[in-house]
């Protein structure tokens, strides 16, 4: 098959089952057509909403810079923004601090 605009969806899903969520962010920049941006942001909103679930359950907190990185994010204030929004979630608690990026994070033990 080459059409691709058939092949770019089945790539994305691919890269989704796989859990390989950086060539997600890899293929965005390369849509076959400008119309697949909007299902684009729905999807790396998804993906990210996944990660801090992820998160919330393996980390007590996570560096500033190391979020932004995990989750994707070029700019600290769609970080903050992200972080307000599950944070007004009463059953989520992302916890994000100001340790220096790389610093060694205990997992949670319980």
């Amino acid at each position: 098959m080459d059409d691709k605009l058939v092949l770019y969806p089945i790539e994305l899903e691919r890269h989704l089952m796989e859990g390989s969520y950086s060539k997600v962010w890899a293929a965005r920049c390369n849509p076959p057509l400008a119309e697949y941006a909007i299902f684009l942001e729905q999807l790396m909103t998804t993906i990210r909403n996944e990660i801090a679930s992820c998160g919330e359950k393996a980390y007590t907190s996570l560096p500033v810079a190391d979020a932004a990185t995990l989750l994707f994010f070029d700019q600290m204030q769609d970080l903050l923004a992200f972080a307000a929004q599950v944070r007004a979630d009463a059953s989520r608690t992302l916890l994000i601090d100001s340790a220096p990026a790389g610093k060694s994070i205990p997992p949670r033990t319980s």
